[in-house]
């Protein structure tokens, strides 16, 4: 009995700093552990190999090539998403939050030329690393996030299908949207509705080719870009209606490979962006349902790499390169037919400048004007999604030295299959 007694107390001592240890961190973290396994299932009228099959895609494919008319069906859980969303105590006042997050689509889309790796694909890629303070209206954050320009609204298939508006990538993948960044942001109350102003530090995305093998930090500007953005939400008929501005600014300086330092030459070059956004309910929930307006508009030069437009820069010699200027936007009219249905359906254009893009030069076939039309219709239940879409890319080349152009259009099928957790 004493030996037992004896045991147990011993034990006693090792159990209690054990059980204090795990009490003390469970207090300080609260730890989840989520995202969703998801199929993409795409028929393409026409065989994309530019794009990932699991997003809408950028451009239809140019006529007379092998792609044009090679009908395909291609599935993948590549879009399957995995996230870690820990909150933490109290810092300075402020409460604390670290996310990460990865899906599984690799190096597929390459960073500097859109093509596809496919030595790289099915590999865990991230696209999201941040850490966060949140004072009564003040926030920070600081690491990986979305491109914080032209990123107030995002289209109703957004959540499922990426690249169905200019800002979360025109009509291709938006995951080329994301960057390491510095945010901060003050939330103002005005009685009917809340005036967000944020700003942001982020890499500049320069033409310049980075180093093989650069991950989202590849840039040879020495200058960061810079963003701003006002946001005003208020509720109309219960719902959030918003007004967004936004602006962005950016630098590079290209140089030539120069044998000496007299032979050197150097220019630079400006990124520069505006972007209007909204959101607006349209009458209050019906029996058939809610319905809701949203879209977006910008105007841009030199920002292909964020997706506003197809042409950065009409070339890359030295003193006489230009920015390219581009605009567009998208509009979607949404459903709500029931909380477990929806329906959406919207359309953007990207449009590069005539003029700039014949300033390039040469005969290889520039795109100067790309439309896309879509038409969702979800459903949900619980953990459960299920979405369909059927989606229309029409792209018109230029033949710079001729002006000629060539037109041709891409159909999509998109069935999507999730499971939320």
């Amino acid at each position: 009995m004493k030996r037992s007694i004896l045991a147990l107390a011993v034990g006693g001592l090792f159990i209690a700093p054990a059980a204090q240890a795990q009490h003390s961190v469970a207090s300080t973290f609260d730890a989840k552990l989520g995202g969703f396994v998801q199929m993409n299932t795409t028929w393409n009228s026409d065989e994309n190999d530019d794009d990932n099959p699991s997003s809408m895609r950028k451009s239809a494919v140019q006529p007379g090539t092998a792609q044009d008319g090679q009908k395909t069906l291609r599935w993948a859980s590549t879009r399957t998403r995995l996230f870690l969303d820990v909150r933490g105590g109290e810092l300075w006042g402020a409460k604390t939050r670290a996310y990460t997050e990865f899906d599984f689509d690799g190096l597929k889309l390459n960073e500097n030329t859109g093509q596809s790796s496919a030595t790289a694909a099915n590999t865990p890629r991230l696209r999201r690393a941040y850490m966060r303070w949140d004072w009564t209206n003040t926030w920070a954050l600081l690491g990986q996030q979305t491109l914080l320009f032209y990123d107030a609204v995002s289209p109703f298939g957004t959540t499922y299908i990426e690249g169905v508006s200019s800002g979360r990538g025109g009509m291709t993948g938006g995951s080329r949207n994301r960057a390491p960044a510095f945010f901060a942001g003050h939330r103002f109350g005005l009685g009917v509705g809340t005036l967000e102003l944020i700003g942001s530090v982020a890499r500049h995305a320069t033409d310049n080719q980075p180093a093989a093998g650069i991950n989202d930090s590849g840039t040879r500007a020495d200058r960061p870009a810079y963003e701003t953005m006002a946001k005003f939400s208020t509720k109309v008929f219960g719902r959030e209606a918003l007004a967004a501005v936004s602006t962005y600014w950016g630098e590079e300086e290209i140089t030539n490979s120069a044998a000496t330092a007299a032979a050197l030459r150097t220019q630079k070059l400006r990124s520069v962006g505006t972007g209007l956004q909204g959101a607006l309910p349209l009458g209050p929930v019906t029996p058939f349902g809610a319905f809701e307006l949203r879209g977006a508009t910008f105007r841009a030069t030199n920002m292909a790499r964020w997706n506003l437009g197809s042409n950065s820069a009409t070339s890359s010699t030295i003193g006489v390169a230009q920015p390219v200027h581009a605009h567009g936007g998208w509009l979607e009219a949404n459903w709500q037919i029931t909380p477990k249905y929806g329906l959406a359906l919207g359309g953007g254009r990207a449009r590069d400048d005539r003029n700039d893009v014949r300033a390039i030069g040469g005969t290889t076939l520039r795109i100067q004007d790309n439309q896309g039309y879509w038409l969702h219709f979800t459903w949900q239940d619980g953990p459960w999604g299920f979405m369909t879409s059927i989606s229309n890319v029409d792209t018109m080349w230029v033949t710079p030295t001729t002006n000629a152009e060539t037109r041709n259009d891409s159909q999509e099928l998109h069935f999507v299959f999730r499971y939320s957790f």
